[in-house]
């Protein structure tokens, strides 16, 4: 097997699994529907909410402002609210797929890792 197969065929997986019905016709969980009215808030605001209830979630939901501040920018129109509210984990899912193909390689093989062939 290629060198870059070995991480490519479980991350791509993941990819194609996360990205197939990320839509759901547009219905979102109620966890889902917080952090996108946390994330559309403004920097203030959202400070202003974590300093009394929910602030373990504080660097997420400024990560997930940041997101959204590029994604309403340039994405939002093409592919809607929904997807840009799981688009992140995809990734995330997708990167932490290749990241334990690469782990356990390195446990199986030695200084090889993940790229063994």
């Amino acid at each position: 097997m290629a060198q870059g197969a070995v991480v490519l065929m479980p991350s791509g997986l993941m990819l194609f699994l996360g990205a197939w019905g990320i839509r759901r016709q547009d219905a979102v969980w109620r966890d889902e529907a917080v952090t996108y009215d946390m994330a559309h808030r403004g920097l203030a605001e959202l400070w202003a909410t974590l300093l009394h209830v929910d602030a373990v979630h504080g660097l997420y939901y400024v990560l997930m402002h940041r997101w959204f501040a590029g994604y309403d920018a340039t994405l939002r129109g093409a592919f809607g609210d929904t997807v840009g509210l799981r688009l992140p984990s995809v990734a995330a899912m997708t990167v932490a797929a290749a990241g334990s193909r690469c782990w356990g390689s390195a446990w199986s093989a030695g200084a090889r890792g993940c790229w063994r062939a």
